[in-house]
């Protein structure tokens, strides 16, 4: 059995790394609606504080690496606002959103010391709750797939933007980051920046290939003006016929797949990386 990165609904796709914690987040408030169901203040009072916790989280999680981006590469997000709606929050958000939680918690402890502590517990039983249904979840698809076996690296080759043919098999001893992508994608704009500093941080010590599927295209022109216009530093190579997509099984992009040097898939990544994510899965293929 093999549970894809995704779930594609006509145009769109739903990563399942977001989909597990989301899904359990709502069936944890279901539940918690239906307990409270006969105190309807304090059922209130709960959700109410719940949501607005939830919403400063991902405020935080959001605007955090759009203001970085803002401050290192202000012309991409002048030029291409809408990449700040793709631009996922790594680690560093999850710290700000945390922060502003607490906060937030702060100030209705001192308004309101009683009310906190009545909602408190049932706060703590949905988030609880949620953890758990994220964990078993988490669990139950890695099992699923470590039992189908890992996925090893075809010796694959794809014609680059100059013409010349280029393996995509980690032939040279180094690890091989494949990341498929189309110019017309939103999400691969946000992760335009990712890869460009990671290539310029780690480009001597890994082959990171941009993997363009160039049927969905005008054509290699519009791929090179692309590449041009947000200083694409890193090699991009054409999928014709979606070979390459189909060998990684790939179903939407950004996809990125992480082969260590002995031609083994060690990680998939659906949707747009952070810096941070992508560094962790290449500092422990290079260890």
């Amino acid at each position: 059995m093999t549970i894809p990165d995704a779930i594609v609904v006509g145009p769109f796709a739903l990563s399942f790394r977001l989909l597990i914690p989301v899904l359990s987040f709502a069936v944890a408030s279901l539940l918690g609606w239906v307990l409270l169901r006969r105190e309807e203040q304090l059922r209130r009072s709960v959700f109410d504080t719940l949501m607005n916790g939830v919403l400063l989280f991902f405020l935080g999680w959001k605007l955090t690496p759009v203001l970085g981006l803002l401050f290192r590469t202000p012309e991409h997000l002048l030029t291409d606002p809408f990449i700040a709606l793709y631009i996922p929050g790594g680690r560093a958000g999850v710290v700000v959103g945390v922060l502003l939680v607490s906060v937030y918690l702060g100030v209705v402890f001192l308004r309101s010391r009683e009310r906190l502590i009545r909602i408190i517990a049932p706060i703590a039983l949905i988030g609880g709750t949620a953890l758990v249904f994220t964990a078993v979840a988490g669990l139950g698809v890695e099992i699923i797939r470590t039992v189908s076996g890992d996925v090893g690296a075809g010796r694959l080759t794809a014609v680059d933007l100059e013409g010349a043919e280029r393996s995509l098999y980690p032939d040279s001893g180094k690890p091989v980051v494949l990341n498929f992508w189309a110019t017309w994608c939103g999400p691969c704009r946000a992760e335009n920046e990712v890869k460009s500093r990671l290539f310029e941080v780690y480009g001597d010590e890994i082959e990171l290939i941009g993997v363009n599927l160039i049927g969905t295209e005008a054509g290699p022109a519009a791929v090179e003006d692309y590449a041009q216009q947000w200083d694409l530093s890193f090699p991009i190579v054409l999928d014709h016929g979606r070979l390459v997509a189909s060998a990684y099984a790939v179903r939407g992009t950004p996809t990125t797949v992480f082969i260590n040097s002995e031609a083994k898939v060690v990680e998939r990544v659906f949707g747009a990386m952070s810096y941070g994510q992508a560094e962790r899965i290449i500092q422990s293929m290079l260890r």
